[in-house]
């Protein structure tokens, strides 16, 4: 079987990136927009190391009244 340009691509692509330190990836990285980055993870991911408040800043109060009836609701059909 003959060594194919996408052979050595995807070897000198796989090369590159062992050799890469995480500064690098960082700068890389920057090339994408967070929206991006974002979408690469699943939200219980990109939770992981959030504290209760950091988690829901954003939320007003009536949002987060409002979720937790409809997790209490839940709770009791179970």
């Amino acid at each position: 079987m003959p060594y194919t340009v996408e052979d050595y691509q995807r070897d000198l692509k796989n090369e590159v990136m062992k050799s890469m330190t995480e500064d690098d990836i960082a700068e890389l990285m920057k090339n994408f927009g967070p929206e991006k980055l974002l979408k690469m993870y699943r939200p219980e991911e990109r939770l992981k190391g959030l504290n209760t408040e950091e988690r829901l800043k954003g939320l007003n109060a009536e949002e987060i009244k409002t979720y937790l009836k409809k997790l209490d609701k839940k709770s009791k059909q179970k």
